[in-house]
């Protein structure tokens, strides 16, 4: 236990040393105005006043780090006081030291309050012992006499302080023990809550490996059938190719074929780059190549990738909703390969006869938004909470009808989050997708610096 060891709240103390110097004003004002005093209790009562006073103020005003100083001047001030009355009431006839055990309470209330067991002790014993003592000589060689009233008093004094040391000490013993009940209930308290938290982390792990585990299986899934197909497309045309056996056969096959291997290797190569550029983003390497860009051409250059315009023939491709007066300060490389992958997947889970849309707007806050919308099959809520993390896709990975790595997504989030930006998906069964690409407004640039042209004053 500490030396020192003030109650929580320096308020309490305040109250004490508030109200030893209320009674001392009052009985100080009605004894000097009564003649009631001697010459050191002229001196001593507006002392402890003028001393509890400041003590109180002080208790109020200043930090709890300087309780242990100002318990200190307490106690030493107003035992100096009650000692110097018991001196003169043992060794004067004009002093019956009847005032002075008005103040021996609030003297052992404040070593109860302001100290710990072993200091408190010490001061109520000194204290005690000192006023025993005084008590003895004064009888012994001062003017009092156990069988006169100042005589009395001294005693009745002494014995008053055995009592209050006692009730005292209880109190003190009591505070303290529901103080450290308190501090054990919020011991346990805290460790229940630290238990708590250390359980749902532990449970939050335990869903990440879980999680872990799903994607690497979802991965290797995933990529054994993607990687295998455009391999074998490769090994088994070019072995037709290299089979001299086959060469006198039609040229228009080798072509064919030729061009079917390189598909492959381009599809191939497609799958690597996505995963290094997972890879390298997640490592913190991959940075931006920024050009003034605008939206539109980014759109067109990502539908020309997914494919030639026979793919689209029968969809309803809407671009009007895009403003030709858009643009960003971005790396078109990768805001190109961010709409084509959605694009994909809005062509690959839309039917032949479906429609998609773009539609951009400016918003107040100056932040740009890209919206691509499809009136495809659309996303199960359960999938749909995952389907930005790698290797998520809409379908069963081992029953799915589409290709695809699952990283699709992931990227475009990636490459966003680059950019300062964000992906937002929102999907309903059986009603459609809806995936709005946000741009912080540092990426967007005023159109009248990029076409000053079109909108030259007159």
């Amino acid at each position: 236990m500490p030396a020192q060891k003030i109650l929580k709240s320096n308020k309490k103390m305040a109250v004490v040393a508030g109200g030893v110097c209320a009674a001392t004003s009052i009985c100080g004002y009605v004894g000097i105005s009564n003649l009631l005093m001697t010459p050191v209790e002229h001196f001593t009562v507006p002392a402890l006043a003028i001393v509890s006073a400041l003590l109180c103020l002080g208790y109020i005003w200043l930090p709890r780090h300087h309780g242990k100083l100002l318990g200190n001047i307490y106690i030493v001030s107003s035992g100096l006081f009650l000692l110097s009355g018991q001196f003169e009431a043992a060794f004067t006839k004009g002093n019956n030291f009847d005032f002075y055990q008005i103040w021996i309470p609030a003297f052992y209330l404040m070593l109860t309050f302001s100290d710990a067991k072993g200091p408190r002790y010490r001061w109520m014993f000194a204290f005690f012992g000192t006023s025993l003592v005084t008590t003895a000589l004064g009888f012994l060689f001062g003017s009092a006499s156990p069988a006169e009233i100042g005589g009395l008093l001294l005693l009745n004094s002494l014995i008053g302080q055995v009592v209050v040391i006692a009730v005292f000490s209880l109190l003190g013993e009591t505070l303290r023990k529901a103080g450290a009940q308190a501090a054990e209930a919020k011991t346990l308290a805290l460790s229940t809550e630290r238990l708590t938290a250390a359980a749902e982390m532990a449970h939050v792990a335990r869903l990440e490996a879980e999680q872990a585990s799903a994607s690497k299986s979802a991965f290797v899934a995933n990529m054994s059938h993607e990687l295998r197909t455009p391999l074998n497309a490769i090994i088994g045309f070019s072995d037709i190719l290299s089979n001299p056996d086959l060469a006198a056969m039609n040229q228009k096959k080798f072509v064919e074929y030729a061009k079917d291997i390189n598909d492959s290797g381009h599809h191939l190569l497609s799958l690597v780059n996505d995963i290094l550029d997972v890879a390298k983003i997640e490592a913190g390497k991959m940075e931006l190549a920024e050009e003034n860009v605008n939206l539109m051409d980014m759109i067109t250059s990502s539908k020309s990738l997914v494919g030639p315009p026979k793919v689209f023939a029968q969809r309803n491709i809407q671009i009007e909703g895009v403003s030709t007066d858009h643009f960003l300060l971005a790396d078109p490389r990768m805001i190109v390969q961010v709409i084509t992958n959605i694009l994909s997947n809005a062509r690959k889970f839309t039917k032949t006869t479906g429609r998609i849309s773009f539609e951009s707007i400016l918003l107040e806050n100056g932040k740009l938004q890209l919206s691509i919308i499809d009136d495809g099959f659309g996303i199960h809520d359960d999938v749909l909470a995952l389907i930005k993390q790698p290797f998520v896709q809409g379908e069963d990975v081992y029953s799915k009808r589409n290709s695809g790595t699952g990283l699709g997504l992931h990227l475009v989030n990636l490459m966003m989050e680059l950019h300062g930006g964000s992906c937002d998906i929102s999907s309903q069964v059986g009603q459609g997708t809806m995936v709005t690409l946000t741009f912080p407004p540092e990426r967007v640039i005023c159109v009248a610096e990029m076409m000053p042209e079109k909108y030259a004053t007159a």
